[in-house]
């Protein structure tokens, strides 16, 4: 299966249409199941800086769902912020697909 064009550069290596970033498996699961897990797009760092702001937005008290009462709505952050900055190997993966410059 074909994907998206992807001209972008990660670690100083360029990924293109004829090197793409996932692996077959990888895309066969993302067509399969509609997400893939790919290690090393964020730090658990950064991560939990965007869950726990979006916890306080929330107004939920302690980092134990369960502790929450009502059912969790889901919305995002009050704050917008870059995806593309946040993770540009989440992104570039993204745009492969779903195709190149589809994402708003």
């Amino acid at each position: 299966m074909a994907f998206g064009s992807c001209n972008c550069v990660h670690a100083n290596r360029r990924y293109n249409d004829s090197m793409p970033i996932l692996t077959g498996a990888q895309q066969d699961h993302f067509i399969a199941h509609g997400w893939v897990a790919v290690p090393g797009c964020f730090t658990r760092a950064a991560a939990a800086e965007k869950v726990n702001r979006w916890i306080d937005e929330q107004g939920y008290a302690g980092k134990d769902p369960m502790e929450w009462g009502a059912a969790m709505m889901h919305r995002g952050l009050k704050e917008h912020f870059n995806a593309r900055g946040f993770s540009p190997k989440a992104w570039d993966i993204a745009e492969e697909l779903v195709g190149r410059d589809r994402i708003e």
